[in-house]
């Protein structure tokens, strides 16, 4: 893991999600965590602020995680307002929006997003651009799960893009939320961020450890893809982390960690064997 630099903005102080602009080259976007205003920085190499989007959306109750992906040749970031600490909130909410150019108030649509199995803590969503699905992966920290009952490990669920656009097409309006189903199960705890890389074939989850890349193949579905052991990316020390996304090459990795003027880094894990 290598440090590039330090993120310089001092208005960014829980980077909480990255992920890599589709617009402007070797830059990346982030966001606060929950308690800070409903907008986005966008920064360079050097961990300069180039932008900041205000989103024309309510105050967030907890943004945790961001995902940027091209699809039909446009570029979008999904903003995920999904946290919920002590799973009990009867849905969640997803704002999607066409990357911006530059600095300005942007519109957003609303996509409200239910778990099929109840409610969930939430600090992980990625988007595969390939087989066109939003993946959200739950966050359970092992400690409570031992004090109060239930399962000690991840669930990943996921919903089909095209219902999420097709939100936006309608202006939102007032429809209900989306169902989302359970793909699997992983072998993890305290999933912190996650991403999918653009060719659709990897899917990286941070913890508070290290990263755990998932690779499918290309006629496997995620649901099966997460069954099998992922590799594990060592990240060594760099305080709470709880945001990842692959670079633009689809290999190299971006960390980013919560605080003040704190380092961003990149990591390139093995190449796959597959």
């Amino acid at each position: 893991m290598v440090e590039v630099g330090r993120l310089q903005d001092a208005r960014i102080d829980e980077s909480s999600g990255v992920a890599a602009s589709r617009v402007a080259e070797g830059q990346f976007w982030t966001h606060n965590d929950s308690g800070g205003e409903a907008r986005l920085f966008r920064f360079d190499r050097g961990g300069e602020t180039t932008a900041v989007v205000r989103l024309d959306a309510p105050r967030p109750r907890d943004y945790e995680d961001l995902a940027s992906f091209v699809w039909n040749g446009r570029p979008w970031l999904l903003v995920a307002d999904v946290g919920d600490n002590q799973a009990v909130h009867d849905f969640v909410t997803l704002w999607m929006l066409p990357e911006p150019d530059g600095t300005r108030r942007s519109e957003a649509v609303r996509v409200d997003v239910r778990y099929a199995d109840g409610p969930r803590d939430c600090e992980a969503v990625a988007v595969d651009p390939v087989r066109g699905q939003v993946l959200l992966i739950s966050k359970v920290d092992p400690r409570k799960v031992l004090r109060g009952g239930g399962e000690p490990v991840a669930a990943a669920y996921g919903f089909d893009l095209r219902d999420a656009l097709r939100r936006l097409r309608d202006g939102g309006g007032d429809a209900g939320p989306l169902v989302v189903p359970r793909l699997a199960v992983l072998p993890l705890a305290i999933a912190t961020g996650a991403d999918v890389s653009p060719d659709g074939r990897r899917c990286v989850v941070l913890t508070y450890g290290d990263a755990w890349v998932f690779t499918r193949g290309e006629e496997q579905t995620w649901a099966e893809a997460f069954a099998v052991p992922p590799t594990r990316v060592p990240l060594g020390p760099r305080g709470q982390s709880e945001a990842v996304a692959f670079a633009a090459d689809g290999r190299t990795l971006v960390v980013t960690t919560e605080g003040v003027n704190r380092p961003w880094w990149e990591v390139r894990p093995a190449e796959p064997t597959d």
